[in-house]
Order: C-alpha cells, then sequence, then structure tokens
C-alpha cells in the first residue's frame, strides 16, 4: 500500500478495505478514548491532526465523535498518497480538511491541540519512527494506535484481511505490516528518546493482543 507506483484503482480498493478493517476491529475507539478525556479535561473542542491519515475514515469518525461533546471540534488529515488525499477530500465536510504531506520531509503544520495516528507506525523502521516522534513534541498531547508484534495477531490478522477485503493489497499487507509491529518495549523506549523531555507522561498501553497504543499529554 505504500509503494508509489500502485495504481489508484488498487490504491483506492486497499483503502476500502483498511477502512472495513478498522470498523469492525474498533479503530476509531482505541483513538477516540483519550481525545475525548483530554476534550473533557479542557472543557473546550480540539483541534487534532491525524497523521498517514488515508482516505479519512478514522479521522471523519473521530471527529464526530468529540463533536457529541464539543460542537466546534475539527480533525484534519494528512498523507503522502495524492489519491488517497483525494478521496479523503471527496468524503469531507469541511474543504481542504485533508492535503498531502511527506511526515519524514515535511513540517507539521501548526495550531493544533493533538496528534492522531492509526496502524501507521509499523511501516517505518525505527530510526524514522523516532523523526517522526521528534516532529510531534511540539503537540500538547497525542494518542497514536498500532499493531502489536506476535502469534496471536499474525493469526487474526491472516483470517480477517481475507474476510474483510477483497483487495490483493490488503491480502498481503496485513501479515506484512504484523511481521514488522515494534515491540511494545522497543517502542516505549523509542518514544521516550523521542518525546520525555517535552512530554515525560509518555507511555505504551497494551490494548488487545492485537493492538497497542502510545499516549502523552492525556491526563495533564
Amino acid at each position: 500500500m505504500d509503494l508509489p507506483e500502485l495504481a489508484p484503482g488498487f490504491h483506492a480498493q486497499a483503502l476500502r478495505g483498511l477502512g472495513r478493517i478498522h470498523r469492525v476491529t474498533g479503530t476509531v475507539g482505541q483513538a477516540v478514548t483519550p481525545l475525548m478525556q483530554l476534550q473533557a479535561r479542557l472543557g473546550r473542542a480540539l483541534r487534532v491532526l491525524d497523521l498517514a491519515c488515508g482516505r479519512g475514515d478514522v479521522a471523519r469518525a473521530v471527529e464526530a465523535r468529540l463533536r457529541r461533546e464539543q460542537p466546534e471540534s475539527i480533525v484534519d488529515g494528512v498523507d503522502l498518497s495524492a489519491t488517497a488525499v483525494a478521496l479523503a477530500n471527496e468524503a469531507a465536510q469541511r474543504p481542504g480538511a485533508f492535503r498531502r504531506l511527506d511526515l519524514l520531509q515535511d513540517p507539521l503544520p501548526e495550531g493544533y491541540d493533538a496528534v492522531l495516528c492509526t496502524v501507521f507506525l509499523h511501516h517505518l523502521d525505527e530510526d524514522n519512527v523516532y523523526r517522526v516522534l521528534r516532529g510531534c513534541a511540539k503537540f500538547s498531547a497525542g494518542c497514536m494506535v498500532d499493531l502489536r508484534p506476535g502469534r496471536w495477531a499474525r493469526i487474526v490478522t491472516r483470517v480477517g484481511v481475507r474476510l474483510l477485503s477483497r483487495s490483493p493489497v490488503v491480502h498481503y499487507d496485513g501479515p506484512a505490516s504484523v511481521r514488522s509491529a515494534i515491540e511494545p518495549a522497543a517502542l516505549q523506549e523509542i518514544a521516550r528518546a523521542a518525546l520525555a523531555e517535552a512530554h515525560p507522561d509518555v507511555r505504551v498501553q497494551t490494548l488487545s493482543p492485537t493492538r497497542q497504543r502510545l499516549v502523552w499529554g492525556i491526563d495533564g
């Protein structure tokens, strides 16, 4: 799914499959829960930036959940893929909510309370995970949900991608993603090195045998 030469039609099919997987596996709930806690603590609407947003499924769903309590909350998104950004903006309620950005080359935009990222960090090697997290240090809070490695995760993913998507890209990418997922202890070490100077409360939480969550700045 990360290949730049991937044809737009195959990419769009893969993104639809990924959206379905997010709905079934509860990605939105895993992502929005800390942000709702932050919004309640601050007592105001949040501005959130979703990194590697794909076609914006998670960003739109998180925004809808946050708006139940604070109608002015927004979740914008950035992604390297022009195909993903175009699809995200087609479905967006606000013009220009999604834009193209290279997380490894471009500075992250200002003006957001928190940064969000779902099921993406495993696509990067550890040096680039550190690089992305260093760029996120300027945000007062963050929530990053990702895969956990392990035998159970491999089995669930291998079966799940076949049931939930017809995309051959997703069929390959799902198991490959679990194989490249970062061990929780390693993710904690990288996050502390990248963020702890600004955010000493950074921590990795176990969500399930297949998911983990990196958070900071949520509890104040």
